[in-house]
């Protein structure tokens, strides 16, 4: 069982503040959350180094690395291109520019560029700049670490690059012009112009089927197929409708669909039939959805000024967007998730066996150097009402109130904020993610064996998290018995309508249906189990030793096999994902349960977290931790309080990676 570990933290702490005359603080990593600062901040100017002090001015053109390592950024009015080293949590480094405007080619160290706007990726090694303030196309080679220009006057808006045909695609508003530049040859050659579909084409995007544009002035986004765009082009282009947005600036293709960034209280939209607005997640009470009034809007976006919106390379649904308009970030680069959150966004959303997790559409594909912990367990852990009222009340409407509470306010939300707080003060470039299953009045030993496994599988998890409950001994008495020895899956009513005694299995079942009857218990005809659930812990409590081991095995088998089933599945650090039990007390569950839960994880080799006394100590200080309706099920603040402790104790016990990365020698951000 674990125990508060105060002696050596408290000591450390004596020692630091009365034993130096300043504490020495590490660098933060960036944070990971559904929107997190990737380098920057509000001030304009220009410094190198940690992500959170340097500076930009006016960063615009985005771009990655195929590996999604190092992003690139056209600082324009420092007339610069910065790198932000990714895995080496976010340094930002100087690649190319003297500061002064300018059109020298050269080696890196004196070519200069004039405000540099646009820029993409093009294997193996380049990086095409459009230079603003010059009008031209700059070639920076990451390895000979040079920089040229290629011939020709341009007024471009968008740019992006084609792997296939080793091509430039660019959009010229004014000229009305979408124009392909070989990069090979510097041909370039007129894919549209003075469309009428498209008179002025502006954001571009590159899909696995095509390329799509949108009009600086209309309200639809049009696709051609790349097998309309050979090369070279033989025949005109005709575009064909793909979707409606609303006076588009920028567009990026991630996990399937196409992303808008537009004018108005709409700022991000998924482009299709039909089109939708995507809602971003924050870690408390409400949506970025453009209209909560008593906060600035996260993105806004004014016509004509060029940002940077690009979709990560490694993680589906994951953007990233240079000079957000706000009051936080106004000269760097944010990154931000479409997880779903408005559908998803409260707790009451329940998902089918097998399917997905039941908070966020969260990838399968996991983020490099991710942590993924699924969280298991009853209707606790998915409701977290913040007020719900007590007695008189109208149980339907207070139901209601209950059940529709904000996601991120259940402790497994909690924990996975608290985690990734913790983690980036600390300089951990690790990750965590924390999913949820749940079934509402099933015990986790019920549904675990079946259902869990194939969520671990699907998400890679690197531990199963599980909240205990009762012990789910019933279920050898009201369902059918499994070739592995343990209770089917569903009940089935024709096999309840048989009396008790006929339904009661060989072993375990039939030993501790033996004892209960020599113990004095009494059982009616029509009864569908032995005793009453809430029985179960007085039996652990007073029955004899053999009665204790049918009930730990009833509970722990089925949880045993949960495990072996998913033992072969990957993990981050290696070998089969841990399973955790953990406790917290909760109204129907007497100080004998503990003892209980505690023998199941001996004897099967489970870890057993025991939160009672962190949370009897504190929960007066979260009161109100409960809720007066719906059976006592915790509050929002109770929730807070339990993915605190629980954050606390898995880095305390250390079972999950929680240490310090080893320090990587410093590389050339070219390379």
């Amino acid at each position: 069982m674990l125990r508060l570990k105060l002696g050596l933290p408290i000591l450390f702490l004596f020692t630091s503040f009365f034993g130096s005359d300043s504490i020495v603080w590490s660098d933060p990593a960036p944070m990971e959350y559904f929107n997190s600062l990737v380098a920057g901040g509000f001030e304009a100017g220009y410094r190198d180094g940690a992500f959170q002090r340097a500076r930009f001015n006016n960063p615009s053109g985005l771009a990655f690395d195929p590996e999604g390592e190092r992003l690139f950024v056209a600082d324009t009015d420092n007339s610069r291109v910065r790198v932000v080293l990714l895995d080496r949590k976010n340094e930002v480094q100087t690649l190319v520019g003297t500061g002064t405007s300018g059109n020298i080619d050269g080696p890196f160290d004196k070519a200069n560029l004039n405000s540099p706007g646009r820029l993409v990726f093009a294997p193996p090694d380049r990086l095409v700049v459009y230079d603003r303030g010059s009008l031209h196309l700059r070639v920076l080679d990451l390895r000979a670490r040079t920089v040229t220009t290629l011939p020709g006057d341009f007024r471009i808006w968008d740019l992006l690059y084609d792997s296939k045909t080793d091509c430039l695609y660019f959009t010229e508003p004014d000229q009305k012009d979408l124009i392909r530049l070989e990069l090979k040859t510097s041909m370039a050659a007129t894919i549209l112009r003075d469309d009428p579909k498209i008179p002025s084409p502006m954001a571009l995007a590159a899909g696995p089927d095509g390329l799509f544009v949108a009009d600086r002035d209309g309200s639809m986004v049009f696709r051609m197929k790349w097998k309309d765009l050979p090369f070279p082009l033989a025949t005109p282009v005709i575009p064909e409708t793909f979707g409606q947005a609303h006076l588009v600036q920028e567009m990026a293709f991630s996990g399937g669909s196409l992303y808008a960034l537009q004018i108005g209280e709409e700022p991000l939209v998924k482009i299709g039939d039909p089109t939708v607005p995507v809602t971003l997640a924050t870690a408390w009470d409400f949506t970025i959805d453009n209209r909560n009034q008593g906060f600035e809007p996260f993105l806004a976006f004014t016509t004509n000024n060029p940002v940077g919106f690009i979709a990560s390379p490694t993680e589906d649904r994951k953007f990233y967007l240079s000079k957000p308009f706000n009051h936080i970030v106004r000269n760097g680069v944010v990154s931000f998730k479409d997880y779903d959150f408005g559908p998803y966004w409260k707790s009451f959303t329940n998902s089918e066996p097998g399917t997905v997790v039941m908070d966020y559409l969260y990838p399968p594909q996991k983020p490099k150097n991710t942590f993924r912990i699924l969280l298991a367990g009853d209707s606790r852990t998915y409701v977290g009402p913040r007020n719900v009222p007590g007695p008189p009340y109208d149980f339907n409407l207070t139901y209601q109130a209950f059940l529709g509470t904000f996601r991120n306010d259940t402790m497994g939300k909690q924990l996975e904020f608290f985690l990734n707080t913790e983690a980036a003060l600390r300089g951990i470039s690790t990750r965590f993610e924390v999913l949820e299953w749940n079934r509402k009045d099933r015990n986790l030993s019920s549904y675990a064996p079946y259902e869990i496994p194939p969520i671990v599988k699907r998400y890679g998890i690197d531990m199963v998290l599980a909240l205990v409950s009762w012990s789910a001994y019933e279920d050898y008495f009201i369902h059918p018995m499994t070739a592995e020895g343990i209770p089917a899956e569903d009940v089935e009513p024709e096999y309840l309508l048989k009396p008790l005694a006929q339904r009661i299995p060989p072993g375990i079942a039939k030993d501790f249906y033996d004892r209960f009857l020599k113990s004095g218990g009494r059982i009616t005809d029509k009864a569908a189990f032995p005793m009453d659930r809430d029985d179960q812990w007085t039996i652990y409590k007073n029955g004899d030793q053999t009665m204790k081991d049918d009930m730990t095995e009833m509970a722990g088998k089925r949880l045993e096999m949960m495990a072996q089933r998913y033992s072969s599945s990957p993990t981050l650090l290696g070998g089969s994902p841990k399973t955790v039990l953990f406790f917290v007390p909760y109204t129907p569950f007497p100080d004998s349960a503990v003892p209980f839960w505690q023998a199941v994880s001996d004897r099967y080799g489970f870890p057993f977290l025991d939160l009672s006394d962190g949370y009897q100590a504190l929960r007066i200080g979260y009161y109100p931790d409960i809720t007066q309706c719906c059976s006592g099920h915790y509050t929002a603040y109770g929730d807070r309080l339990i993915g605190y402790l629980l954050s606390h104790y898995l880095v305390e016990d250390k079972m999950i990676p929680f240490h310090p990365p080893a320090v990587r020698p410093k590389t050339d951000p070219s390379e």
